[in-house]
């Protein structure tokens, strides 16, 4: 159901801003949270499209990688006097099952006399001996941004009462 609707919320966006896009150039870019991953643990691939339709978007074979997460889409429209700039974004959460270097080949978007491709990344895979825990830049601060403070006592409805030691 979530994919419909964002499905519908990217090709209604896309009407809104059909002309004004022709004006700017397009932009294609790939990131990653981390060039260098410890074995057990997952990393944020993301692609990003500017001022082009993102329906001719084609996403390379991650074989090498259990998907955790994705593709993950968003988008956004802004209309600053007059000037219309539009952005998408497939992200992927991934995680490598063993030590190496891997390279995740380009992803390409075509649309119309549009043809732009992304440059391939490598990745290194350490070894994690100490079973140390990371988690992507970018999704931490995704959760700091829209945490809930926790109440303080007063704000609650019953007194915190310490807890006995047993």
């Amino acid at each position: 159901m979530k994919r419909i609707v964002n499905k519908i919320l990217l090709t209604s966006s896309l009407l809104w801003i059909g002309l004004g896009i022709c004006a700017q150039s397009p932009k294609f870019t790939v990131s990653v949270s981390s060039d260098t991953i410890l074995l057990g643990n997952y990393f944020e691939l993301k692609y990003t499209i500017e001022n082009a339709p993102p329906s001719g978007f084609e996403a390379p074979d991650l074989y090498q990688f259990r998907v955790i997460s994705g593709p993950n889409t968003s988008s956004s429209v802004s209309i600053i006097n007059g000037e219309v700039s539009q952005s998408a974004s497939y992200t992927y959460y991934l995680e490598p099952e063993e030590i190496g270097v891997y390279t995740i080949k380009p992803a390409y978007l075509t649309s119309g006399d549009i043809a732009l491709e992304t440059p391939p990344i490598d990745l290194i895979v350490v070894p994690n001996p100490e079973g140390i825990i990371q988690r992507p830049h970018a999704a931490e601060r995704r959760i700091d941004r829209f945490s809930v403070p926790k109440a303080t006592p007063a704000e609650t409805e019953e007194p915190v009462r310490p807890r006995k030691k047993f």
